[in-house]
């Protein structure tokens, strides 16, 4: 991702709506020496925020896109441990966006694609960049694809959804089903 824009507006336009969801993803980055160095394919994405901790306390502020948080910058190492020792095949990819059921967003560190991996162990790739995918939820939320449930929890329209992902990344096989 050379272009971190994309990224930064998504956590404004989450906090717009969700106040506090810019400091719950530690949107000021911890400092260098205090942070673990995250593989290439991901360092312009925790340069831009922490990621936002498992263990968060207002799960409303949790998602990043529906379902799935930045998973924190302190638990890369550890998540991508346990993911690869499920699926050793996928050792060229790093999670990068969890579920709490055993689903991730992956980049991929031979070629920058971003694919999502379901608990059964599909891959399905989304986003040939991580700027396009960051583009793709930026669009989501702009455009209201992305909304809000009455308590506050992020949720989508999916067809709206699935216009904008498919619009925007032609030829990724995730919007073709």
């Amino acid at each position: 991702m050379s272009d971190p824009n994309a990224l930064r507006a998504v956590i404004a336009l989450a906090n717009e709506r969700r106040p506090g969801f810019a400091e719950a993803i530690g949107s000021t980055a911890i400092p260098a020496p205090e942070r673990p160095t995250p593989p290439a394919q991901l360092r312009d994405v925790y340069a831009v925020a922490s990621g936002t901790p498992s263990n968060i306390a207002d799960q409303r502020l949790m998602d990043i896109v529906p379902g799935f948080r930045l998973i924190h910058c302190n638990e890369l190492a550890e998540v991508a441990r346990q993911c690869h020792s499920i699926w050793p095949e996928l050792e060229r990819y790093v999670p990068f966006l969890a579920d709490y059921s055993g689903s991730y967003y992956m980049v991929s560190t031979t070629d920058g694609r971003v694919s999502v991996l379901d608990k059964e162990g599909a891959l399905l790739t989304i986003a040939s960049t991580m700027e396009r995918f960051w583009s793709t939820v930026q669009r989501c939320y702009a455009d209201g694809a992305y909304l809000y449930d009455d308590n506050g929890y992020l949720d989508y329209d999916e067809d709206h959804v699935a216009r904008i992902g498919a619009a925007m990344n032609p030829g990724c096989e995730y919007w073709a089903q």
